[in-house]
C-alpha cells in the first residue's frame, strides 16, 4: 500500500484529495473518536511528520521522520 499515493496522483487525483484519501477520509470512516483526522485543540494528536513538502513531491509522503500516536513519538527514524 505504499504505493497508494502514487497511484491516486497518477489517476488525476489534486493534492489536497490525496491528502484527504490517505488521512481524513478514512479516519472518519474508521473511528467514531470526535477530531479524528483533524489536527485542532481537542483532536487526537495523531500526525506523521515528514522530511520534505509532499505538495511539491508527492513521493515525499514516504519520507517519514516521526510518527506520533496520542501526542507521544511512537516511531522515530534513525538518522
Amino acid at each position: 500500500p505504499t504505493d497508494e499515493y502514487l497511484l491516486l496522483e497518477r489517476a488525476g487525483l489534486s493534492f489536497p484529495d490525496v491528502l484527504s484519501a490517505l488521512t481524513t477520509a478514512p479516519a472518519r470512516r474508521l473511528t467514531a473518536e470526535a477530531g479524528a483526522g483533524r489536527v485542532a485543540v481537542g483532536s487526537p494528536a495523531d500526525l506523521v511528520a515528514l522530511e520534505r513538502d509532499p505538495a511539491t513531491d508527492i513521493r515525499a509522503l514516504a519520507d517519514v521522520r516521526y510518527t506520533i500516536r496520542r501526542g507521544r513519538i511512537i516511531y522515530e527514524r534513525a538518522r
